[in-house]
């Protein structure tokens, strides 16, 4: 695995992903770091600090129709998913 500056390439620190929590829990902080990396925000009270462009980004906030509309996958079965796992590999290297 490609290692890069103490942590996998692309994995933010631990650190980094305990600022981002702290900033969830205060909504007018959690908001300036949303304005840098837009994402849509689950902390409601942060809602009212939301820029209007972020808001309006219907790729952020889809449309209450298409909210209705999305549904968790669950996990597969471990027998199902090792089956899957191996059928993937060998398509993948043509084997």
């Amino acid at each position: 695995m490609a290692r890069h500056g103490g942590h996998a390439k692309g994995r933010a620190s631990r650190e980094e992903r305990l600022r981002v929590h702290e900033l969830s829990v205060d909504a007018s902080s959690h908001c300036q770091y949303q304005q840098q990396h837009p994402f849509a925000n689950p902390n409601i009270a942060a809602h009212a600090y939301v820029i209007a462009s972020v808001k309006q980004d219907l790729a952020i906030y889809p449309p209450q129709s298409v909210m209705d509309k999305l549904f968790t996958v669950e996990d597969l079965p471990p027998a199902i998913a090792r089956l899957a796992t191996r059928l993937w590999t060998k398509l993948k290297t043509n084997t």
